[in-house]
């Protein structure tokens, strides 16, 4: 799993307030989807190859490295959450 990824739905997540009325919905339903897919995929790494813990660095804050960890048990809530997500909107 790449963490870019992440961060450019983050910053492309302003074009929310950027589109025209009608495609509001559409837009962020997009961003719903790209981030999905993404945390998704990262999740079924984690369970298909049992590889126990994904470590993915995310950010640098204040000279620290932030780094993103999924275990089985965050995979799993990872899919449920991105399930209930998408049926709900």
């Amino acid at each position: 799993m790449n963490a870019d990824a992440l961060i450019v739905i983050m910053v492309l997540s302003v074009f929310i307030f950027a589109a025209p009325a009608k495609m509001k919905w559409h837009v962020a339903f997009g961003l719903q989807l790209l981030t999905a897919i993404v945390t998704g995929w990262a999740a079924v790494d984690v369970l298909i190859n049992n590889t126990g813990v994904l470590t993915v660095p995310f950010i640098w804050l204040i000279g620290i490295q932030v780094n993103l960890v999924i275990d089985s048990l965050s995979a799993f809530f990872i899919l449920v959450v991105n399930f209930t997500a998408i049926t709900g909107g």
